[in-house]
């Protein structure tokens, strides 16, 4: 296996700066690891993963209160391609939907959203330099708007541009630079940092965004995590689809930022090469609709217990 494809988890890591290669891209460099583990000399390689969560209410602070809490339900679904051109030079391409369903226990006693749905594709290159070094950059395109429609009000585009050091067998280091058209001001350029060490072959941590983790490997087919993981994306609303908008001054179409924080426990377990299932069990700690042009914001006074369950495939 070759050493820059030995921890997938870290391409996570650099995610805070290109949220859109969360599962298209980072799927892809799975793929190309479990090829590697085969011994496989295939050139392209295809990925997808399937995940469903469901939360439990959030009660909600301010002028949320009324609401008496919001529960929440996600699925999620992804596609990806890798294709290697030399042994230096690769590319990945990938297709994610995501959809976030919203249920307030009190309907109509605050302006709230009960749909988000996004729809995104990217493109990735990475190229080999020398000493352990690799050179990374993407490009990639969405839609991200409320309700059960995609229009070009929510079309945003999304690129970044970082590189990846790989020091030894137990340490990888990987940085950047993103740019996100939808985001707010102080959120349209950022930096990316992430680490992956690994304290033994049974032990590692990889610390990043969307997701940190501390992993135990008990063996090949079976690993349980501890994981710190969450969303940060923005969306264009329409009006129409604000429910209990407010009579009085109403919040009107524009972008509004959503943000959960979860922390869980992760089982994997590895079906055959190639077919993996997970469930992860934890706590929601935070939820928050910021509408940051309009200075309203709903965001949660508790927490709540979620559950997920989804699969990894590779061929």
């Amino acid at each position: 296996m070759t050493g820059d494809m030995k921890h997938p988890l870290l391409f996570k890591s650099f995610l805070c700066v290109a949220p859109f290669l969360a599962q298209g891209s980072l799927l892809a460099q799975e793929t190309v690891s479990l090829g590697d583990q085969a011994g496989a000399t295939c050139p392209v390689s295809f990925s997808n993963s399937l995940t469903c969560m469901s939360s439990g209410r959030t009660d909600m602070k301010g002028s949320g209160k009324g609401l008496d809490g919001i529960s929440s339900s996600h699925v999620g679904e992804s596609f990806g391609c890798s294709i290697t051109v030399t042994p230096k030079l690769s590319f990945e391409a990938g297709m994610t939907y995501n959809g976030n369903f919203f249920d307030a226990h009190v309907e109509g006693a605050a302006p709230m959203v009960k749909q988000l749905q996004g729809l995104s594709s990217s493109f990735v290159a990475n190229y080999k330099l020398d000493c352990g070094w690799t050179a990374m950059g993407g490009l990639g395109n969405g839609w991200y708007n409320s309700g059960s429609r995609f229009d070009s009000h929510g079309v945003g585009v999304e690129a970044f541009a970082g590189a990846m050091k790989v020091w030894n067998e137990r340490l990888t280091v990987v940085f950047g630079l993103g740019y996100n058209s939808l985001a707010k001001d102080c959120h349209h350029v950022m930096p990316g940092f992430g680490i992956h060490y690994a304290f033994s072959p049974s032990w590692s941590l990889s610390v990043g965004y969307p997701e940190t983790a501390l992993t135990w490997k008990a063996n090949d087919l079976f690993d349980l995590s501890l994981v710190a993981e969450g969303v940060c994306q923005t969306y264009f609303v329409h009006a129409g689809d604000i429910e209990g908008n407010r009579k009085t001054t109403p919040l009107k179409s524009g972008k509004m930022e959503y943000t959960d924080v979860r922390v869980g426990l992760r089982a994997n377990y590895t079906v055959m090469e190639g077919l993996a299932f997970f469930v992860t069990g934890g706590y929601l700690c935070k939820r928050e609709f910021d509408f940051f042009d309009q200075d309203y914001k709903l965001e949660s006074g508790s927490g709540a217990p979620y559950v997920s369950i989804g699969m990894t495939g590779s061929f």
